[in-house]
């Protein structure tokens, strides 16, 4: 990624994004109040404004102090950090002493809460060298994990990708302990199904910085539906399943609709092909999604195309 400064190269000719204003209010948020996001909006004497979202997490939250120009320290993990980007340059950087050697998660959330920046997350370990990062290229949010030593202390710092700053660049860190699971084979089920579940991430299995997987027997139950994933490391996972209202298949012959068909492409090049039993005069609709469940998959992408039907066929 090139250094700064961006603006005497072809994103100097950007325009800058309209003026914010601020304005300060409360919330109150039940006690029993689910996490995720809320939607709200404003409203005066010209109409109502456009949808703003607010988080409720389920960790500690922590305030970014905006004064600090040394390295703001972490309180014990988990820990939710609410941040921002102030000013053009600027790079938060975070403390963090790490109580005992294992696996520790970072997964920051700036796209996913409305903040028109694509953050890189970076960490460094005591002497300024760095050992993990994650840029966000493709307006997903970096999450990256790393090996932490007993009583070592890392800097982890977040900025833009092209070292941008706006007042509305607002962003949510959050570290965790122990092992991650990224992704899972199949990635949905049917309420009420009993099905096999391989679970699949980092340390899952034995808790080492590899990629590894487990697999579970899941009953899945109405959504939202989250499985409670036990790890080597003691620390148990809440993984979000996605629960459809029809029967999931996995690596189907023949199937007749409706129906959810979950797999994974390991190679490049690799193509799925399915046999449809189809009747005269119904009406299908086929959905291909990747990115709802986190995978990096374009599946609308294909160097052959031999019909339509074929190249939007695949869910994963």
């Amino acid at each position: 990624m090139h250094e700064p400064p961006y603006w005497f190269e072809i994103k100097s000719y950007l325009n800058d994004p309209r003026l914010t204003r601020e304005v300060s209010t409360e919330i109150e948020i039940p006690k029993d109040y689910p996490s995720g996001p809320f939607f709200w909006s404003v409203a005066n004497a010209n109409g109502v404004g456009s949808t703003g979202m607010f988080m409720v997490g389920n960790l500690p939250e922590v305030m970014e102090n905006e004064d600090r120009k040394t390295p703001q320290p972490v309180p014990a993990l988990p820990v939710t950090i609410n941040g921002r980007l102030r000013k053009i340059e600027e790079v938060d950087r975070y403390l963090l002493r790490a109580t005992k050697a294992g696996l520790v998660h970072c997964e920051l959330a700036a796209r996913k809460i409305g903040s028109d920046f694509n953050a890189v997350l970076e960490v460094f370990d005591a002497k300024g060298g760095k050992i993990a990062e994650a840029f966000d290229t493709e307006g997903t949010d970096p999450i990256l994990t790393f090996v932490a030593g007993k009583d070592q202390d890392y800097v982890i710092s977040v900025r833009d990708v092209d070292y941008r700053g706006y007042r509305n660049f607002t962003y949510r860190l959050t570290m965790t302990e122990g092992p991650r699971v990224i992704t899972t084979l199949p990635a949905s089920g049917a309420s009420g199904a009993k099905i096999p579940v391989e679970f699949i991430g980092v340390g899952v299995a034995t808790g080492q910085p590899i990629i590894e997987s487990v697999t579970r027997e899941v009953t899945f139950a109405p959504a939202p539906f989250s499985y409670s994933l036990k790890t080597p490391s003691g620390v148990e996972i809440s993984v979000p399943l996605q629960t459809l209202n029809l029967p999931t298949l996995t690596n189907p012959e023949k199937a007749s609709g409706p129906f959810t068909i979950s797999r994974r492409m390991t190679q490049r090049g690799e193509q799925h092909k399915y046999k449809v039993q189809m009747k005269k005069g119904e009406t299908w609709v086929i959905a291909a999604e990747a990115h709802r469940f986190g995978s990096p998959m374009d599946p609308s992408r294909s160097e052959e195309h031999t019909s339509e039907l074929q190249s939007h066929s695949f869910i994963s």
